[in-house]
């Protein structure tokens, strides 16, 4: 139970990354399948992923995308921060990988074959360029995408 707060399609258009809001208010996410019928579309077979190794604190997650149609990134909040980690879509090989000394990202855009981007709660925008190197790409700004 609890709200969708985020949702993100894959790449092959079979699953889907949700971000949901417990009834305790903490953050989960989890991936589900996508069955189409005559007409409509079902989301099914929601797994709450487990994310273990990034932090000793339970984690929030705050966002989630698809980097590739293997590999998914989050923002995960914990007592000091957040921070965007890198997980396979069954929640194993968790790796951090910055930015550092954001407190506060609030959203990805991400998709395959385009760099990274997060932006903080105070409209700054930052690039991944690799593990631990983001720059400044933007500030003043409201809402981050990548089309598709």
């Amino acid at each position: 139970g609890g709200e969708v707060v985020a949702l993100r399609v894959s790449p092959d258009a079979s699953h889907v990354v949700l971000v949901a809001r417990r009834p305790d208010g903490r953050r989960v996410v989890g991936i589900a399948g996508i069955r189409r019928l005559a007409g409509s579309v079902e989301v099914v077979g929601w797994r709450q992923l487990a994310i273990h190794g990034v932090s000793t604190d339970p984690l929030d997650i705050v966002d989630a995308g698809w980097r590739t149609p293997d590999s998914l990134l989050l923002i995960a909040k914990d007592a000091r921060g957040t921070t965007v980690v890198s997980v396979h879509p069954d929640g194993s090989e968790p790796l951090v990988v910055g930015p550092p000394s954001v407190a506060n990202l609030v959203e990805l855009a991400v998709a395959p074959g385009v760099t990274p981007m997060a932006r903080a709660d105070d409209g700054h925008v930052y690039r991944y360029y690799a593990d631990f190197r983001w720059s400044s790409f933007a500030e003043s700004v409201g809402a981050i995408c990548y089309a598709g």
